[in-house]
């Protein structure tokens, strides 16, 4: 995968799993989660922070792409016991940590 942002190791921070119950829809917690990854990420010398999205997350898409991340490219997922191309996965410099999530409304 060719990354917008290269970093190997200690120099990516990587988010496995970011979740809001959906009754807390709407309340910006999202937004303040990924903030922090990437205020962390950079107080700690990481250059990138990356994480992945079910494809067909519409919501999770578009918290990321309010924060700053970029599709870096589409990753397996198992489903059923079958892997599919339904992981979309993501990327931030953290050299733009300082860019506040944008607001949806």
């Amino acid at each position: 995968m060719a990354w917008q942002y290269p970093g190997e190791g200690e120099d990516v921070l990587v988010v496995h799993t970011l979740c809001v119950p959906p009754r807390f829809a709407g309340h910006r917690y999202g937004s303040r989660m990924v903030q922090y990854a990437k205020e962390y990420a950079a107080g700690h010398g990481c250059a990138v922070v990356r994480l992945d999205t079910y494809a067909h997350n519409e919501p999770a898409k578009r918290l990321c792409q309010r924060c700053g991340f970029r599709i870096a490219g589409w990753g397996p997922h198992c489903s059923k016991g079958s892997w599919k191309r339904s992981r979309c996965i993501w990327s931030a410099g953290c050299n733009e940590h300082r860019r506040r999530c944008r607001s949806n409304r």
